[in-house]
């Protein structure tokens, strides 16, 4: 498949992959898989999403309990290590390098705004919940709200 629109970079990075599983009988299927791609564009949507979670974490104000201002999250975001190698945490702070683990951190840091708790899933049978979207309240008539689908 080609796009015409999309330059070409010139990093084309190889890669030669074999996955191997237990077939019947105790047999065994490799399947090798060469693939060349432009290295840059393939992480491009990767750098895109670091961008967006980088400005949406500093939109975030924190308050501790018995505390009484707010705060901003650290400027180290370790809640970005779920897209990175290897994470990075504010000094003293134990790193996480569980995939699983640093993906709920970010999906319970978004739900904090949602009506359900931190944890659950969003199950519910009418997927049109209200939402507070923030900074277009302003923007909305009174009395109406926003739904998502």
């Amino acid at each position: 498949m080609s796009w015409p629109w999309s330059l070409v970079v010139g990093d084309n990075k190889r890669a030669l992959d074999e996955y191997t599983s237990k077939i019947f009988m105790n047999g065994h299927n490799t399947i090798s898989m060469h693939n060349t791609c432009e290295d840059s564009l393939l992480a491009s949507p990767l750098i895109l999403d670091l961008v967006l979670v980088c400005e949406l974490s500093e939109r975030i104000t924190l308050k501790k309990e018995g505390a009484k201002d707010v705060e901003h999250m650290h400027s180290v975001l370790s809640v970005l290590s779920y897209m990175l190698k290897a994470p990075l945490v504010p000094r003293g702070t134990p790193a996480v390098n569980a995939l699983f683990a640093q993906r709920e951190c970010v999906i319970n840091i978004f739900r904090a705004r949602e009506p359900h708790a931190a944890g659950e899933q969003a199950g519910r049978r009418d997927r049109r919940a209200p939402v507070n979207l923030g900074w277009l309240d302003s923007n909305r008539p009174a009395g109406s709200t926003a739904t998502c689908i």
